[in-house]
């Protein structure tokens, strides 16, 4: 329609999580190709963050990822501040319950930290390859 891809696909709710987030995966996979790869860690400040970039959408925080619980820093900026109030109903006991689609890197990693940070250097692979070298990489 219009030169964009329009598609209906239909969605088993019955399931489990499991089985649910492998029916979208593989829809999202059909849409936009490969869209999840490497797991990405951060951290620091308090927190324990598991994240993978999302194909050109942006990058995941995962859910079950620790957000810290420390005060905002003098650098952290305002829009990180409406995010954590948009998101409070996702955070239980300092702990992301959903997945969180941000524009970038450095969006999901100063959301976690409540700071202003390069995700491109906060977030590594378990080998401690940060995302932008990993980027560089592949």
């Amino acid at each position: 329609m219009s030169g964009n891809k329009i598609g209906v696909k239909t969605l088993d709710l019955s399931g489990d999580f499991d089985s649910i987030e492998k029916q979208l995966y593989t829809i999202a996979k059909e849409f936009f190709g490969d869209v999840v790869d490497t797991h990405f860690y951060l951290n620091a400040r308090g927190c324990a963050g598991v994240g993978v970039r999302n194909g050109n959408l942006g990058f995941m925080l995962l859910a079950g990822s620790k957000i810290s619980q420390k005060e905002p820093s003098a650098t952290c900026p305002e829009h990180i501040h409406r995010l954590r109030e948009e998101y409070f109903d996702k955070i239980q006991n300092g702990v992301l319950m959903e997945n969180v689609l941000f524009h970038s890197a450095s969006a999901a990693a100063s959301f976690l930290m409540m700071t202003n940070i390069n995700g491109n250097i906060a977030w590594k692979t378990k080998e401690g390859t940060s995302l932008g070298e990993y980027r560089r990489k592949y």
